[in-house]
């Protein structure tokens, strides 16, 4: 009974605070000159406006809301008549809406921000002016603020300009592409006359003697990386264009897996993991191959790598997503080169051609799919490939 009797008061006096508050409103809606049923008349005005309005009092009190100001705050006005920034919104945002109000009144005149906004559906970008409201003697009465929600234009600028870049690369690799098909083309004829001369070399007597054998195996090593410049480039002038068929999805990884330690380490171990039976996926199995095999073949070839390369495959739960990861625990790859490592030409190693991963990733995007780099944990990289999983029977 107790219990109920201080509930009972706690309620009442919240009641007779929020009738002194209406008095103090009413109170301040008269100083404003206006009647009540102008200030009524105002109110319906600007609920029907689409943009977000409101009025505060000079001390940050909030006097007048829209309709569309309570859709966004997700708060009936009766929650926000007669509070302040601070009973409302967090700390921070209170605080700047509070320094803009500051602002308004100590310049005299509209100003105009730009606004980003956590609410309660997720974050808001607005174009707010906000100007100070004065009686006809110039007495000081509040501030009123026009909000203009500009959230989904800017997520199709962000999205043009993304596109635009996409545009630019693609173009940029068209034109590096028709370079490389006549650099390989103009290459590739002396490259066989090279060879020729080379395998005459070594059927010569002269090919006996220790010193003219290994100058003959130098040029013979170096003519072979060569004609891998020349492959890799025609791959490069070549868009991939992906053939989609049923693949044994492990029998493809293992043949990459060999593809990479043929030309990165012959010597050196790559483990296969299965977390789980991947079944047969409707992919390009010689795209795939050739992209896991650069990728193998870069982890490999990886400074300070002590161990083995890992290649995981597996397929989300959802049985959405075919991932290949490739992971090594060498140096890892600083900041600074990430962001160029995808890039035609770009290496940091002297006998590398710098296009591996560059067609490991044209590759990816031929099958819808993505490919990234990632820190290992506990040091090293990890080269992620995801493509969608196409079960065979949903071919088409």
């Amino acid at each position: 009974m107790v219990a109920v009797t201080a509930l009972e008061e706690n309620e009442a006096a919240r009641v007779q605070r929020l009738e002194a508050r209406v008095r103090e409103l009413e109170q301040e809606v008269a100083r404003l000159g206006r009647p009540r049923q102008n200030w009524d008349h105002l109110q319906a005005i600007i609920d029907l406006a689409p943009l977000t309005i409101y009025l505060k009092d000079a001390k940050g009190t909030y006097l007048l809301v829209n309709r569309a100001y309570e859709r966004l705050s997700a708060r009936p006005r009766a929650e926000t008549l007669g509070r302040t920034d601070f009973d409302i919104f967090e700390e921070p945002v209170a605080r700047l809406f509070r320094q803009q109000d500051e602002e308004v009144i100590a310049q005299g005149a509209p100003v105009e921000f730009r606004e980003t906004i956590p609410l309660l559906d997720g974050v808001h970008t607005f174009i707010t002016s906000k100007f100070p409201l004065r009686s006809e003697t110039g007495e000081l009465l509040g501030v009123a603020g026009v909000c203009t929600e500009i959230t989904e234009l800017e997520g199709a600028r962000d999205r043009l300009e993304q596109a635009q870049a996409e545009l630019v690369k693609q173009a940029r690799l068209a034109t590096l592409g028709e370079l490389a098909a006549v650099v390989a083309h103009e290459v590739r004829n002396p490259l066989a006359v090279v060879f020729n001369a080379v395998a005459t070399l070594k059927r010569h007597p002269a090919a006996g003697d220790g010193k003219c054998r290994e100058m003959v195996e130098i040029i013979g090593s170096e003519a072979d990386r060569l004609n891998r410049m020349v492959s890799a480039l025609l791959e490069l002038a070549r868009p991939p264009q992906a053939s989609f068929g049923p693949t044994n999805v492990e029998r493809m990884v293992t043949a990459a897996i060999e593809a990479g330690r043929a030309i990165g380490d012959a010597s050196a171990q790559v483990s296969l993991e299965l977390p789980r039976p991947v079944p047969e996926s409707c992919l390009d199995e010689h795209l795939l191959r050739q992209a896991l095999g650069n990728l193998v073949c870069n982890a490999l070839q990886a400074p300070g790598r002590k161990g083995p390369v890992t290649v995981r495959v597996d397929v989300d739960e959802a049985a959405t997503v075919l991932r290949f990861a490739v992971i090594d625990d060498g140096a890892g790859v600083p900041a600074d080169i990430a962001e160029r490592i995808f890039a035609p030409f770009f290496t940091t190693r002297a006998t590398g051609t710098g296009l591996g991963l560059t067609v490991a990733l044209r590759v990816a995007e031929a099958h819808r799919g993505t490919v990234a780099l990632s820190t290992t944990p506990g040091g090293g990289a990890t080269f992620t490939l995801e493509i969608p999983f196409v079960p065979p029977m949903a071919e088409g």
